[in-house]
């Protein structure tokens, strides 16, 4: 099962790549002043839209920051953008994405076209809402089945091997169990137990099992069996 933080990472991924797609799709704007106006055209745009503009303070004692939060629901989504001025007089412009509690910051220089950049994240706002909350539901519902699908592969092991010899343990990751089996010869046994097909190849676990454990025995030769390695450089005949 997924933890909160990963829940949050995934969430916020979901949101940076949208971000992504949008920046590498507009025009660079090197002109300060070009910038700026374009700016005050869209918050201009935005007055007559359905879209709500205040002006944004961060809470930073620094007289060369000054922004703007744009929202349509302010309880649910929003987004910040301000300016930041440096000592070399560099301005930097950062973007925070805030849908349903969940904060994303994305910064850049202002060699962006910002009008162009936040007239199309405006424009696909309500999208990304739907696209969002669409996500989440399938993230919370695919890691419940992850949860039963764990727990169903726990309990068949144990009750598989309870009344057997083998010494083993078992690893739980988010996608997959891996049953470790101490066999003879120092030898060990790793099956990866993926959740998603986990029960079509349960039947035959305990077969697959008894045939590696009489290959250790009966080889005369100590084999290690790995995963092959796609960076080797192999003779081919």
């Amino acid at each position: 099962m997924l933890s909160e933080y990963e829940k949050k990472q995934k969430k916020r991924d979901f949101i940076r790549e949208k971000m992504e797609e949008i920046w590498k799709s507009i025009s660079a704007c090197r002109s300060l002043q070009n910038n700026v106006s374009g700016l005050t055209k869209l918050l201009t745009e935005l007055e007559n839209s359905t879209f709500i503009v205040n002006n944004y303070e961060p809470h930073l004692k620094n007289t060369n920051t000054y922004g703007y939060r744009i929202s349509k629901n302010s309880d649910e989504c929003w987004i910040d953008v301000f300016f930041n001025q440096n000592k070399d007089t560099q301005i930097e412009v950062a973007f925070v994405v805030n849908m349903f509690g969940l904060e994303y910051r994305y910064r850049k220089n202002l060699e962006c076209d910002v009008y162009d950049f936040l007239s199309q994240v405006l424009s696909q706002f309500d999208e990304w809402k739907a696209e969002y909350q669409s996500f989440s539901e399938r993230m919370e519902k695919s890691d419940k089945l992850n949860d039963i699908s764990k727990n169903s592969v726990t309990v068949w092991l144990r009750e598989m091997l309870k009344n057997s010899s083998y010494i083993y343990y078992i690893d739980e990751a988010e996608n997959k169990s891996t049953l470790h089996i101490q066999l003879k010869k120092g030898m060990q046994l790793d099956i990866p137990i993926y959740y998603k097909s986990f029960q079509k190849i349960m039947p035959d676990l305990p077969d697959t099992i008894q045939k590696y454990e009489d290959f250790v025995n009966n080889c005369g030769i100590k084999v290690l069996i790995s995963n092959s390695n796609p960076k080797q450089e192999w003779n081919i005949n």
